[in-house]
């Protein structure tokens, strides 16, 4: 691309840089995953929100954590219409399934979700340190918190798979 051209045009917004970075590098459900947290709220309405969360997106099947198991049989009902809105939301048909789980050791809700299940050993700072360098250039405070979460969750998965490895 010539350098005068490139000068000339505006700035891209940042969710479209981190889309085609993820696709590009073939993580197109991480992004669309990401997508699908950042608007649960819209999604499943303001209640069903602080009960539940998006866990995983992998191979057109959603899975949702709740808090309770009534919870999952209330959400249960409504699959198809929660499947219409994260497809609406994502701009294409991504998701195809719904899957429910419950949250172990669970009686409080889903509010505190960035620490994890109560099982898993907690983060060192360094590793929170390391997730918040990562996304602080991301402008929209969402998108930003996010992927933070999403980072946070992936990391505290492999220091509870290394924890267990050394402590059966």
């Amino acid at each position: 691309m010539d350098l005068m051209k490139r000068k000339n045009r505006a700035p891209d917004h940042i969710g479209s840089v981190l889309e085609s970075l993820s696709v590009s590098m073939g993580k197109r459900e991480l992004y669309d995953f990401a997508a699908i947290c950042g608007n649960w709220r819209g999604i499943v309405g303001h209640a069903l929100a602080e009960v539940s969360s998006p866990a995983r997106l992998a191979r057109k099947s959603l899975t949702i954590e709740v808090a309770q198991p009534v919870w999952a049989d209330s959400m249960g009902y409504m699959k198809n219409e929660i499947i219409e809105k994260v497809n609406s939301t994502l701009g294409r048909r991504m998701v195809s399934r719904i899957r429910m789980i419950v949250r172990k050791g669970s009686g409080k809700g889903l509010g505190a979700e960035e620490n994890g299940p109560t099982n898993r050993p907690p983060l060192p700072q360094s590793a929170v340190r390391e997730a918040e360098e990562a996304v602080k250039y991301i402008d929209d405070s969402q998108l930003r918190s996010t992927f933070k979460r999403i980072i946070l969750k992936d990391v505290s998965l492999k220091y509870y798979l290394n924890d267990k490895k050394k402590n059966p």
